[in-house]
């Protein structure tokens, strides 16, 4: 079933930028008042056509939906019986500039709806902040890591908090020897006994459970120097991941210190100066711990303050710098596309097949609504800078052809320019299938 909707979505996506393609260079061509015969979504048979009251184009819908044309009156073309067009209506009957214009049009279209695909996916689909955690600025050396905060609700000294306005702050996101990620720290300085321990809290640990349950106390690694913009941040000493984590016994007593961070609300992202995270650094709230056996395991018990699983969206302007991230990136992939095109690493180029294959997978993972939007605005930019090459059959050969013939003032012959044409259009079809022959032997 999933295979089948995968197929109608793509032919729905290539059939929207390919027929808008076709629609940019009708409008252009209307607006130079060159005579239009037909303007057509799809290929084949004929299955719709209509024309308005003293109109002059049909549009049509034809069978087979992937791709579209106009058709223009020039040299060679039939007119209906009756029909008496003017030599300065044909698309040769206008100047070489309006008609590099009409080519254009097709590739201004497909450029301008990948914009819109692209924005309408950066701005009405934007990727959530980490639902464990947001960022916060600290303010001070670019060279830190950038501190976290947790959302958290529940009683802190007999207080009340709760996840729209308060978050828990957590120094830093500590690694281990291997750079892997290993929750977050809550507190650097944990005193147990006679020695000092760094609270970590696990993220997997994080789905409504309380704050108690999820921290882990490792030794201090001396070996990690503090600064002083460390001390700043709230951080006195780093975990040894190397060592064993405290195991308690029950009866055991200690004292957890939390900085609590206000916020307006649960989407908004604490933005800290070095003042106001230094005056949140030196107040925290300390909580007594005592560590409980029940059942043969030992608890801690102290506080029923839990953190809470939120999902919080950039702000407008943020999904607009993305949108503008994501189109640049899209260059860049079509770039090295184009590339192994240049250099026939066929291996890098992919077909309908294998877009089939990762819209399937790309829908499972993030929904058809925002695979949609993203692959068409990539799609669409894809067939903006094909089009401007000068390939025969394409824009870019119409605008090479028109160029050249500008320069030289003398029209090429009508034979030549359709045996070229037809010779780039079996290569490229050519091309086409052979990739799509791979593509499906990739597939088994």
């Amino acid at each position: 079933m999933n295979t089948f909707i995968t197929i109608l979505i793509l032919i729905l996506m290539l059939g929207i930028l390919l027929a808008t393609h076709e629609l940019g260079h009708l409008l252009l061509a209307k607006g130079f008042n060159v005579f239009c015969l037909e303007y057509s979504i799809g290929f084949g048979p004929r299955l719709l056509k209509f024309r308005r009251r003293g109109g002059e184009t049909d549009y049509s819908l034809r069978l087979l939906p992937l791709g579209g044309y106009v058709s223009m009156y020039a040299e060679g073309v039939e007119l209906e019986d009756g029909q008496n067009v003017p030599a300065e209506r044909s698309i040769e009957g206008i100047s070489a500039g309006k008609r590099a214009l009409v080519m254009l049009g097709g590739i201004a279209m497909n450029l301008l709806f990948s914009l819109i695909f692209t924005f309408i996916y950066a701005i009405a689909f934007p990727n959530s902040y980490q639902a464990q955690a947001i960022y916060v600025d600290t303010g001070l050396s670019t060279s830190l890591r950038s501190a976290s905060a947790l959302w958290g609700e529940g009683e802190l000294e007999g207080e009340s908090f709760d996840y729209e306005h308060q978050r828990i702050y957590s120094p830093e996101i500590p690694m281990d020897a291997n750079l892997n990620q290993r929750g977050y720290l809550i507190d650097s300085e944990v005193v147990i006994g006679e020695e000092s321990y760094a609270a970590v809290f696990l993220p997997s640990s994080l789905s409504g459970s309380r704050l108690l349950d999820g921290l882990t106390f490792y030794p201090i690694d001396n070996g990690k120097a503090v600064t002083a913009e460390d001390r700043a941040l709230g951080i006195y000493g780093r975990p040894d991941f190397m060592e064993n984590p405290y195991s308690f016994s029950g009866g055991e007593v200690f004292r957890l210190d939390l900085m609590v961070i206000s916020a307006e609300s649960s989407e908004a992202r604490p933005d800290l100066t070095p003042e106001s995270l230094s005056e949140a650094v030196g107040n925290p709230v300390s909580v007594e711990v005592r560590a409980v056996e029940e059942g043969g395991s030992v608890l801690l018990s102290g506080t029923d303050f839990h953190l809470a699983t939120l999902e919080a969206y950039a702000p407008l302007g943020e999904r607009f710098q993305t949108g503008c991230e994501y189109f640049a990136n899209f260059f860049v992939a079509i770039g090295q596309g184009l590339g192994a095109l240049f250099t026939f690493d066929f291996s890098q180029l992919g077909s309908v097949v294998a877009m089939g294959s990762v819209l399937s997978q790309s829908s499972a993972a993030m929904g058809w609504g925002r695979t949609f939007f993203f692959y068409g605005g990539y799609l669409a930019l894809n067939l903006a800078i094909l089009n401007l090459l000068p390939i025969p059959g394409l824009d870019g050969w119409q605008l090479l052809v028109t160029g050249v013939e500008k320069v030289f003032r003398r029209k090429i012959p009508e034979k030549i320019k359709n045996i070229v044409s037809y010779v780039g259009l079996g290569l490229l079809l050519l091309l086409g299938v052979g990739i799509i022959v791979k593509d499906v032997i990739g597939l088994f």
